[in-house]
């Protein structure tokens, strides 16, 4: 995972479920890793419905067809989870991540020459990428809209709260949600 991409969610109500998970399985472990699973999926699924996990939509496409941070699926790909001791940490280390989950405006930097973190060169006097007819497009500067992919200071999803204490309490033996 990346250290330019960490948000942190606590939810009461889920670490509930997960105090009675880890007693009735005995194993801190496995619970987190049901809830790294589930958070994972649901963040790749939010790839694919084109919103952010609060089911928002995300901005449309201004020089392509197809949807939002699916052009190689790298991105939603990327998304896997690490259990550690005591919590679950779910993200990617594809360094463009905080640019769409944030948004950003990249502009042009003549002069300055290297590289950026991603490893593409810096210090050139125009951007250049792809437009929908595959024609080079040359810009200063662009401006790309955040899109939201991973939960954020807002707080644990709805949908995803729901969809984790169903995987714990059909761990704990479907005592019902």
């Amino acid at each position: 995972m990346t250290d330019d991409l960490k948000i942190q969610i606590n939810d009461r109500r889920v670490r509930a479920w997960i105090d009675a998970a880890v007693q009735t399985v005995g194993n801190t472990h496995d619970v987190l890793d049901t809830i790294g699973n589930v958070v994972a999926n649901e963040v790749r699924q939010s790839f694919i419905r084109g919103e952010s996990p609060y089911h928002e939509p995300w901005a449309p496409l201004k020089l392509r067809a197809g949807q939002p941070l699916r052009d190689t699926g790298r991105l939603m790909n990327s998304i896997t989870y690490q259990v550690w001791a005591g919590y679950v940490e779910v993200g990617t280390n594809v360094c463009y991540a905080p640019v769409h989950q944030f948004g950003a405006t990249i502009k042009a930097r003549p002069g300055q020459p290297g590289r950026n973190r991603c490893g593409r060169r810096k210090g050139v006097p125009f951007l250049v990428f792809q437009g929908a007819d595959r024609k080079p497009i040359f810009a200063r500067q662009v401006t790309i809209p955040a899109r939201p992919f991973l939960p954020d200071t807002r707080g644990f999803p709805a949908t995803m709260r729901r969809k984790v204490i169903t995987a714990l309490s059909d761990m704990m033996g479907g005592g019902g949600a």
